[in-house]
């Protein structure tokens, strides 16, 4: 029925906005009085209404998964793409078009009603969404007017702010909804990370102590599940915890668009990028067939197969650079490294813009021991395609392996000035234990606060942090990181124990006492909470149990002293077994690693240790160890490792049935999306 709806069906129905963005945790909004509004010509129909707000919903729905797709298909793992790609930026472009629709079929008839907070709320989080940051800072502004009592409102103004660039403004925002419940823990957190990146630490200190005391008292003591408190606005989700996914070089005016909130943009950009990627350019006819019938074989984990059909599109097509590309993942996912290394220099003389040979080249000589041709290759990548941020990560983690940890932070950093499209924060992870390992601890702080940032939920993010501010004696931001790191996740032991350290640290033992058991519920053998609980109890005068915790402490210590002496002592096995066998001396290496497989028994050990005995002539003792790996979960290099010492000893049956078992394993890595 058409009419003026009342506030509260108004509402339910403006709130439906918030669904598509869930930036704010909590009861947003008060009742509004009546919309300023009293003719059937401007009061918005309550069907319309949640028409168009599920039309909305659909629309970013729709455009959000033909970016996945899109996602999915750009690294160009089997080489067939190309189709997806082109499909992807269409769904972008048509789910886009009806997204802008929905918007103005909602909107429309919302700006005939005035004097609502609630509508203007409304109105703001989809613009927001939609990556116009700054007509929804002029819709939350008109809230903020009409509702001056409402944290989430000035929260929402602070994030469509910090969305605009307008840091300062940001700040006010945050600082207003902090003194309004429900948002002042929230808004005290999100104001710091302001005042910060304007430059003033003092302000920004002042604020997480802030946020400390408003939510010291309410940290629970049993365990519940996670909580996401920290609102941030954008397209996509920052997935704590996983790989970083750059875009190819050519992708990347697309995805600043996208950054930028310029849709539009950002979709015309990946289309003029799929048409010159090389997953689109045409083959000889004479290699159609045999490489899609390879990248058929491949996703199927068929390796010989795929091998015959890639191998026959490259003598098909000896000048394209795509199929040798192919052909050097099948190569590599069957252990013959030196073959795929040579057929990737080949693909990438063949064209020197393909991006995606050149990053498997470097990651093939990484993986075969010959970091110097991986730096070099990565470099030259670097020299030819300035914008391959993926090559920035790629050097990053050479460096880091050899111990020079100031040129892995240099790489992780200029990787990172290229935002990766997921998985941001694992890059500030590592530069900031790059830069610990170099003793730069501000620096470290710079890149882990950078971290938090860009994931504010995660809370291994906030305790990495707050560890880092402990080594800088900077105590008061250290408990606020994590505290807001039990905020997030209650049943994170090691954040309540490190709050109860702090407050042992500084005096406050009764807080240490409470911090701890909350540690001890969550693990019982956490050392740290042991021991502040122990020294905690015995200041306050409870010696008896005091004593209690400090002996559960002792005998923790000792068991974790005995763990790290045994692995040292395997380390150390390893190292001198290693040397021994650049010397040439087999008997000393395999002495070696025999005591470390009475350490550790693992297919690694074992593997490592027939590998030697059968280099030696010991091939009874080396099937042995290699029947050992096999049994404690060794891949296809043991059973092709067990079929050459199989057909030594004459057991030919034997031998190829671990052929087949490492064909097969290799097909099940395939197949698993794991390809080397």
């Amino acid at each position: 029925m058409r009419g003026v709806p009342t506030a509260v069906a108004l509402r339910a129905l403006l709130v439906l906005a918030l669904l598509l963005a869930p930036l704010v945790p909590g009861r947003a909004f008060a009742q509004d009085p009546a919309p300023e509004c009293d003719t059937g010509d401007c009061a918005p129909s309550s069907d319309e209404l949640a028409q168009s707000a599920a039309r909305i919903r659909q629309a970013r729905a729709d455009f959000v998964l033909s970016l996945r797709h899109l996602l999915e298909a750009l690294p160009g793992t089997y080489g067939d793409e190309g189709p997806a790609l082109r499909a992807a930026t269409a769904g972008m472009a048509e789910a886009l078009r009806r997204w802008d629709r929905a918007i103005r079929a909602y909107q429309t008839p919302l700006e005939k009603v005035t004097g609502q907070a609630d509508v203007h709320v409304a109105l703001g989080t989809v613009l927001l969404e939609r990556g116009r940051a700054k007509q929804a800072v002029e819709e939350f502004t008109a809230a903020s007017r009409l509702a001056p009592d409402r944290a989430p409102v000035f929260l929402l103004l602070g994030l469509a702010f910090d969305a605009a660039g307008r840091h300062a403004d940001a700040a006010k925002a945050f600082a207003r909804a902090a003194t309004l419940p429900p948002g002042n823990a929230v808004a005290a957190y999100a104001l710091s990370q302001q005042l910060r990146q304007s430059g003033t630490p003092g302000a920004a200190l002042e604020g997480l102590q802030a946020f400390y005391r408003a939510v010291e008292p309410q940290l629970p003591l049993a365990a519940v599940p996670s909580q996401q408190p920290f609102p941030r606005a954008g397209l996509l989700r920052e997935s704590a915890g996983v790989a970083p996914i750059w875009p190819p070089a050519r992708y990347v005016p697309g995805f600043d668009a996208l950054a930028r909130g310029s849709y539009p943009e950002a979709v015309a950009a990946f289309d003029r990028a799929v048409t010159q990627d090389p997953l689109v350019a045409p083959l000889p006819t004479g290699a159609v067939a045999p490489l899609a019938a390879g990248r058929t074989a491949l996703r199927a984990g068929h390796l010989r197969a795929a091998l015959e059909h890639v191998k026959a599109a490259v003598a098909a097509a000896p000048d394209a650079a795509e199929p040798r590309r192919l052909l050097a993942l099948a190569l590599g996912a069957d252990d013959r490294a030196d073959e795929a290394i040579e057929q990737l220099q080949h693909a990438i003389r063949l064209d020197p813009t393909d991006e995606r040979a050149r990053l498997a080249l470097g990651r093939t000589l990484a993986s075969a021991g010959r970091a110097a041709m991986a730096e070099r290759t990565f470099r030259d990548t670097l020299a030819d395609i300035p914008m391959s941020a993926h090559s920035h990560f790629e050097l990053g983690r050479l460096y880091d392996t050899a111990g020079r940890h100031r040129e892995a932070a240099d790489a992780f950093a200029a990787a990172a000035a290229v935002p990766p499209i997921l998985g941001e924060e694992r890059v500030h992870e590592l530069m900031g234990r790059a830069l610990i390992a170099d003793t730069d601890f501000d620096g470290a702080i710079q890149a882990f606060t950078r971290r938090v940032e860009v994931s504010p939920n995660y809370a291994p993010a906030h305790r990495a942090l707050a560890e880092t501010y402990l080594q800088l004696g900077r105590d008061d931001e250290a408990l606020a990181e994590l505290t807001a790191a039990a905020l997030i996740e209650p049943a994170d032991a090691l954040a309540h124990a490190g709050r109860a350290q702090l407050h042992l640290r500084n005096g406050r033992y009764q807080d240490a006492a409470g911090a701890a058991r909350a540690a001890l519920a969550r693990d019982g053998t956490n050392l740290t909470a042991l021991y502040a609980l122990g020294t905690a109890l015995v200041r306050l005068g409870r010696a008896g149990d005091g004593e209690d915790a400090l002996a559960r402490f002792r005998a923790g210590q000792d068991a974790a002293r005995a763990r790290d002496e045994r692995g040292w002592e395997l380390r150390l096995l390893r190292q001198t077994a290693a040397a021994h066998l650049e010397r040439g001396e087999l008997a000393e290496a395999v002495e070696r690693l025999q005591a470390a497989v009475a350490l550790q028994p693992d297919a690694e050990t074992y593997s490592t240790l027939g590998a030697v005995l059968k280099r030696a002539g010991r091939t009874q003792d080396a099937l042995d160890a290699l029947e050992q790996a096999v049994a404690h979960g060794g891949g296809p290099m043991v059973h092709a490792l067990m079929a050459d010492l199989l057909a030594a000893l004459g057991r030919i049956d034997d031998s190829r049935r671990h052929l087949a078992l490492a064909a097969r394993a290799r097909d099940e890595r395939l197949r698993a999306g794991a390809p080397r």
